[in-house]
């Protein structure tokens, strides 16, 4: 029964997730039609897609957070307290934005070297890569801040959460890395989406706050999207070695003060009932 409604929880996430997306798309879809409809001359329909890619994960982001936020309140549970935003210590932010960056570089270097590109090739034209470039700044407030905010939120926060209530917490630690490689909806990004998921779970239930998964993907996605726009296409293999070995030391750092040094947390049981009462243990203390 307990696993029954889970997966009925996880299909209502899945379902917030898709139909956030599908609605900022439409607004996007309709203010193209009404630039269209003025007069305005927009550009073809996917190139003014990548033009505004920023302002529609934005929308999506807030809609995601929006809609779960109310589905955990129409469950009786303290969203905050409830997805454990814990005040974290100036180490531990540091560890953690650590292991985002040098996770970001070691995986954007390695995946260069291996030119993995002529196995899965880039679907996105240059027209369109041009596009998103000139709309740099909003591009790097998209991915590198809002989409860690509403990741972690639905992953971590939700499915996560969900996974650990009907299953032992080895597989709700691979399960929710799985669903996190599988979301992105691409061959490409799950090769590296889902091993980040599995390491981002294990390091939320070691500091038991959420700030600590933000603040990983803050520091992958920035790191990222900086590196696509600084790097030239001409970049010697010799400096994606280095970089890699660089990236694969600040990842090691990260963990190793996570692992090593940061005392170890107490671990605690996820309560059987969804909604809070007086008997109940609160929800900031589910890890």
């Amino acid at each position: 029964m307990r696993f029954l409604k889970t997966l009925g929880w996880l299909a209502l996430y899945t379902f917030i997730f898709f139909i956030s997306s599908v609605l900022a798309g439409v607004f996007i879809g309709y203010l193209y039609s009404l630039l269209d409809f003025v007069g305005a001359n927009p550009n073809s329909l996917d190139i003014f897609f990548a033009e505004n890619l920023g302002l529609m994960i934005i929308m999506s982001g807030i809609l995601i957070i929006a809609f779960g936020s109310l589905t955990l309140v129409a469950r009786g549970i303290h969203p905050l307290k409830y997805l454990q935003f814990k005040r974290i210590s100036l180490q531990d932010a540091a560890a953690a934005t650590l292991i985002g960056i040098g996770f970001a570089i070691f995986i954007s270097s390695l995946l260069t070297v291996i030119k993995i590109d002529s196995i899965l090739p880039d679907t996105i034209t240059e027209q369109m890569m041009e596009a998103i470039a000139e709309n740099f700044p909003m591009i790097l407030l998209a991915v590198g801040v809002v989409v860690p905010f509403y990741e972690e939120f639905l992953f971590r926060g939700l499915i996560f959460k969900e996974i650990q209530k009907s299953s032992r917490l080895w597989v709700a630690v691979v399960l929710q890395g799985l669903l996190f490689g599988i979301f992105h909806l691409n061959w490409f990004q799950f090769i590296y989406t889902f091993p980040a998921g599995v390491i981002i779970g294990m390091v939320f239930l070691r500091y038991q706050s959420i700030w600590a998964p933000i603040l990983i993907h803050l520091g992958w996605n920035s790191t990222s999207t900086f590196l696509s726009a600084i790097l030239p296409e001409n970049t010697p293999r010799a400096a994606f070695l280095a970089l890699m070995l660089l990236g694969a030391g600040l990842l090691f750092a990260g963990l190793f003060y996570t692992y090593k040094i940061r005392p170890r947390p107490p671990v605690k049981e996820i309560p059987e009932t969804d909604s809070l009462d007086k008997n109940s243990q609160p929800a900031a203390e589910i890890y």
